[in-house]
């Protein structure tokens, strides 16, 4: 195949498997922090991204990594320009409320990332301009099947380029757990026991009011056959066994700080960096993080203590079952203007896609 699944070079950017050796100091001066391209350029794109993707994020792996992508594509684009508006982290749910807004009534920008959970809304407004024309079958059909789902209208249309895919799993100290836990129960009596003994989180989980509280645990749920809806869209969380799955969850969650398995202050952890700076205080024995998370230890963390992490499945009610939250990041192009459209799309394709 021509192209590599746009989804699999992102976790490999992500995860820090691009090889970024030897490419220090191979950015162009037309690539800025809030500009990418030559300024006198006469096609302007206007371009929304999160924070930490694009060559400002908080890790230079990554920062090296865009700079040499967009300084190869600058110099091959010299018509044209794109300015730059980055969506703060802990500002994404709000940002996305904002330009459905601002989509609705036509003031959105050229580019914008949108975050997948989001995209059926950008879908069913028919805000989102479709891409087929730039793309062959195969090249669509190269996308994995769960997310062409997620991109693509009634019609047909591809609607947005899924470049980003994310799961959550384990993350434990190997020195303090030789053997990652399976099940809740495991969890509670090792946690609980590296607490008292260590001084120290046994467990740590997003617990603060924000998506990734519920995204993260919410696979404790599934994995006991729990279905937030039904075929028809209708919540059915609180009904049946479904209401008792959910409970269980929820009584495992208070069972982590009730037992001394996660501190109170679990209810204030709303960030996966949260997480990555309890690793590198050496103030954690385990926590249920995101894959990309892998890559960011190893850079904030010295090789030696890098070395003392692993990854393992999410503990679960039962050591039988077993399932986890996966999402991700997409691209989406608001303009009808063919010419940036088209700069548009290749901008994107050249810079978040594989050759």
């Amino acid at each position: 195949m021509k192209r590599v699944k746009l989804v699999v070079v992102a976790l490999f950017l992500c995860a820090g498997i691009i090889l970024t050796s030897g490419i220090a100091g191979a950015e162009h001066p037309w690539v800025t922090k809030d500009r990418l391209g030559n300024p006198d350029a006469k096609v302007t794109l206007s371009w929304w991204v999160i924070a930490p993707h694009y060559h400002q994020s908080a890790y230079e792996s990554r920062n090296i990594t865009w700079s040499k992508l967009y300084s190869s594509w600058v110099t091959k684009h010299p018509n044209v320009k794109i300015n730059i508006t980055p969506i703060p982290g802990a500002q994404i749910h709000e940002m996305m409320m904002k330009l459905l807004q601002m989509a609705a009534t036509g003031r959105a920008p050229d580019i914008a990332e949108v975050d997948s959970f989001f995209v059926p809304r950008f879908v069913l407004a028919g805000t989102l301009e479709p891409l087929n024309e730039f793309l062959t079958e195969e090249e669509i059909n190269d996308f994995f099947e769960f997310t062409r789902n997620v991109v693509t209208d009634k019609e047909g249309n591809v609607r947005a380029l899924w470049w980003d895919t994310d799961l959550r799993a384990l993350y434990y100290r190997k020195d303090l757990v030789p053997t990652p836990p399976r099940t809740w129960d495991e969890l509670i009596t090792v946690a609980s026991k590296i607490s008292k003994e260590r001084g120290i989180a046994g467990y740590l989980y997003n617990g603060g009011r924000w998506e990734a509280t519920v995204f993260d645990n919410i696979a404790m749920f599934w994995a006991q056959g729990g279905r937030l809806v039904d075929e028809t869209g209708k919540p059915v969380f609180n009904e049946g066994e479904n209401r008792e799955y959910m409970l269980d969850l929820l009584r495992f969650l208070k069972r982590t700080v009730d037992s001394g398995a996660s501190p109170q202050r679990v209810a204030n952890v709303k960030q996966y960096d949260d997480m990555n700076a309890e690793a590198k205080a050496g103030t954690v024995a385990m926590f249920l993080g995101g894959n990309w998370q892998i890559r960011q230890l190893k850079e904030i963390l010295p090789p030696e203590e890098f070395e003392k992490w692993d990854v393992a499945l999410i503990p679960q009610k039962r050591a039988d079952i077993a399932s986890t939250g996966t999402g991700g990041w997409t691209f989406g192009i608001f303009t009808k203007d063919p010419v940036k459209k088209r700069e548009a799309f290749k901008s994107l394709w050249d810079c978040y896609a594989s050759r």
